[in-house]
Order: structure tokens, then sequence, then C-alpha cells
């Protein structure tokens, strides 16, 4: 029986629990702009194919060419690039693809529109590492050019420059954004009255302190300057419990690190800054906005407890020690008690005695 080989090719693919369509039967009926787009969306790629995919997207696109709105299509399709992996059929990321159509959607929108905010964003983020001064470009572009300059999108690029400087190596230019991030609400102005914007700045704002203290701890800088660099941040931010968990975290890791002879010269140093920063925080923990993410502003065990782990020249008491010098300490109390009651015992006894004497000679 001779076979056929583009039926057993796509009996596997079938199996496989993928169908290749072509891009003909991936548009809808409807031939509306926004049906077939809506349409497209809800496809299952692992079932039709990316390659059909992104034919049909472009069949979309060709058909309505003077709208504006084709660039959501093109940024659909830098999506299928840059996240579809189908290691079954040999479909991978194409990240060259996805910044050419990431391109041609940034092009076709409309100006300072969100969709052309969306694609200078992923451009940005494409290209940050190869071309750090492209990205301050776009970063500066949309900053010009965005027609709602809200809070939320002024702290989305504060925190794009934060990871251009990071991939420049600059930590201490990573470090200025950061902190502009930490301190956003010192601005009133800059509190959104959305509250989904608020939550996403302040996920921005805990992202980029902790990247940043994994920067520090990670710094190509002798020890101490690194620990003095979390510690001041720690310091000016202590309403902050996040950064505060993660400077901890940086500096217990630093410890793990480094020679414990390194270490041992920094003890009495490391001490008196982690001190320091109790006392800090102890003034100023009432100034977190959010309840929840503040620390009593007395008493902070934590900090107290990576303190002693820090300093590696101050071992933890040896119980047997600890008991020992407690025991040795109530031996006098016990004696000047047994001898207390001696004497009271000894002064009823001596009265019994004469009383019974007089007794006797009465009689």
């Amino acid at each position: 029986m001779k076979l056929d080989c583009s039926s057993i090719r796509l009996r596997t693919i079938v199996m496989l629990g993928a169908i290749v369509l072509p891009a003909s039967q991936l548009l809808s009926q409807d031939t509306s702009f926004d049906a077939q787009l809506q349409y497209l969306r809800t496809q299952n790629v692992a079932q039709v194919g990316r390659d059909s995919l992104v034919e049909a997207y472009d069949e979309l696109i060709s058909k309505h060419v003077d709208d504006p709105r084709v660039a959501e299509a093109m940024l659909e399709i830098a999506a299928l690039f840059t996240s579809v992996e189908i290691p079954e059929l040999e479909v991978y990321p194409d990240q060259d693809k996805t910044l050419v159509w990431l391109r041609k959607a940034a092009a076709t929108a409309v100006e300072g529109s969100p969709t052309w905010i969306k694609a200078q964003f992923s451009i940005s983020g494409h290209v940050r590492r190869s071309n750090p001064q492209e990205a301050r470009r776009i970063l500066d572009n949309i900053a010009a050019k965005a027609k709602d300059k809200s809070s939320l999108l002024l702290a989305r690029i504060e925190n794009e420059f934060q990871a251009v400087c990071i991939d420049e190596g600059d930590l201490d230019a990573a470090e200025n954004h950061c902190r502009r991030l930490l301190g956003w609400y010192a601005d009133p102005e800059r509190i959104p009255n959305i509250e989904l914007e608020k939550a996403e700045i302040d996920y921005i704002t805990i992202a980029a302190g902790g990247f940043m203290m994994s920067q520090l701890r990670h710094a190509p800088w002798p020890v101490k300057k690194r620990v003095d660099r979390i510690v001041k941040l720690m310091k000016d931010y202590g309403a902050s419990a996040a950064l505060y968990r993660n400077g901890q975290a940086a500096l217990r890791s630093i410890r793990e690190d480094v020679e414990s002879d390194m270490l041992s010269e920094m003890n009495e140093s490391l001490d008196e800054i982690l001190q320091d920063i109790d006392g800090a925080l102890g003034i100023d923990g009432a100034l977190g906005n959010d309840t929840s993410d503040r620390r009593k502003a007395t008493g902070t065990p934590i900090l107290e407890e990576a303190s002693a782990e820090m300093s590696s020249g101050s071992p933890i008491p040896d119980e047997s020690t600890y008991t020992s010098e407690k025991v040795g300490l109530a031996l006098p109390v016990l004696a000047s008690l047994i001898f207390s009651v001696a004497i009271i015992l000894g002064a009823v006894i001596a009265w019994q005695f004469l009383r019974a004497k007089k007794r006797g000679t009465h009689v």
C-alpha cells in the first residue's frame, strides 16, 4: 500500500494536539476589523499553528491598512514571536521578528496613544542592552509625547530608566532612579485617584527597591562599600517593610559570600551601623502610608537578629555556661535564707525552754 507523506505529517500534527489551518480559515465571517481581531485573539496557537496565525493577522492588516488600530494587530504578531514556543513543531521565539513588528506598530499607531506607548516601551525593553542610547531616546520621547502623562506612566518611565542604567553598569545612576521611585508619594500630587493605578505604582516601587538591593549586593565593590550603600538605602526609606526585608537578605547573603576573617574586621563597624538603623527606624517608623507596610516604631527583632548574625566574633552563649551562671547567682541567696530560718527556729526553741522552766519553778 502506498503511503501519503502529507497524510502522515497531518496525523502526526494531530497527535501532537495541533491542526495547522490556512490563514483564510482563521478569519471570522464578520469582516469588521474589531470582530476579526477579537476572533483571532481567541485562537489557540498550539492548535492552529503560529505561522498560520501570523499570516491571518497580516491579512487582516492588509485589508484595513488605513485604520490606525491595525497597530494593535501588529502588537499581537510581535507577542506571537516573543513568547510562543512549541518544540514539537519546531516553533521558537524570534526576537528579530518581534522587534520588526514592534517598530511597525510604533510607526503605525497614533503618536502618544496607549498603543503607541505600549509599542515604545516594548522596543525600549528589547534594545536597552544592545543600544542603551536608543532606549533613552525612546523613554524621553514617551515622556514628551504621551497624551496622558499620568503618575503611573511617569513611574514606569523612571523604572525603565533604572533598568537601562543597570544594563549599562551605572549603579549610582540606577540608585538615583530607584530613590525617586521609593519617594514617589512624597509629592501628594503623584498619588493616583484610581486604586488600580496606585497598586501598580506600589508594585513598581517594591520591585525597584528589591532589584536595587540585589544589584548592590553583587556590585564589584569592596564589602564595606556594598554594606554601607545597602544600609543607607534601608535607613533613608525605613518605612518600607519590603525594602527592609530585601536589605536584610542582601546583608545576610554578603556575609555568606565573603570570608569570615574579612568580616571579623568589620564586626564592630557593622554592629554600630545596624544599631544606627534601629534607632533611625524607631524615630521614623511611622512614615509609611500603608499600615500593612510598617514595622513597629520601637523594637526591631529582625534587625537585632541580623546584627547578631553579622557579628561572627560574638558567638552564641553556651547553654551550660548560662545555666551555671544562674546557679552561681542563686547559691548565696539560698544560703542566706537557710541562715535566717535557723535563727528564727533557735529563738522559738529558746523561748519555749524558758517558758517551761518558769512553770516548773512556780509549781
